[in-house]
């Protein structure tokens, strides 16, 4: 017998998932044996997929960030806002709604900026061009503290989420977030 550790770093096994895919699920439940151990992002993860799965051996053990992140913001009392916005650029992660919202918001001094890359890149800089939203994708930046410094707001919209490392980044550098209500993001953040 070889012991097989697997992780789990979303829920996509509930059927109310956008991730959701029932040939993964089968797949996972063909392949999966009683002497596996599984790891499980979070408590979120760990009960949408024990939903669908009966896993005996596991730990949770949530993400964690590097040390390099350290309290970096600073409140600014200039009227000008600036938000910022981390992650993979995918339907997931519901930037169609951040960008719509800022359309919203053109006749007001605030600004997104959205650092990632991913497949909808070129649709959500199309959607910017159209609307004229004030928004902005940097594809090749590294995220740190300094950076989460030069911004009033961590903003998250997500669908669905394992555990963000992009929230625990924004959380441990400081800056005020204001993310969508989500059980993971309740389970990181608490009702902050």
């Amino acid at each position: 017998k070889v012991k097989l550790i697997s992780t789990y770093h979303n829920g996509f096994h509930n059927p109310g998932s956008i991730l959701y895919s029932y040939k993964r699920l089968l797949i996972d439940k063909f392949t999966y044996r009683k002497y596996h151990f599984v790891i499980f992002v979070s408590k979120t993860v760990k009960k949408d997929i024990l939903m669908s799965m009966s896993i005996g051996n596991y730990l949770v053990i949530p993400n964690f960030v590097s040390d390099r992140f350290q309290t970096s913001y600073q409140f600014n009392k200039e009227k000008r806002i600036r938000a910022i916005a981390v992650g993979t650029l995918k339907k997931q992660k519901n930037y169609l709604f951040l960008i719509n919202a800022m359309e919203q918001l053109k006749g007001y001094d605030i600004s997104l900026d959205i650092y990632g890359s991913g497949y909808l890149e070129h649709e959500l800089r199309m959607l910017i061009d159209e609307t004229g939203a004030k928004v902005n994708i940097f594809s090749d930046e590294k995220i740190t503290s300094r950076l989460h410094s030069h911004y009033d707001v961590f903003l998250m919209a997500s669908h669905e989420e394992g555990m963000s490392i992009a929230l625990i980044e924004a959380m441990t550098s400081g800056i005020p977030s204001l993310l969508s209500r989500i059980s993971s993001f309740t389970e990181t953040a608490g009702n902050a």
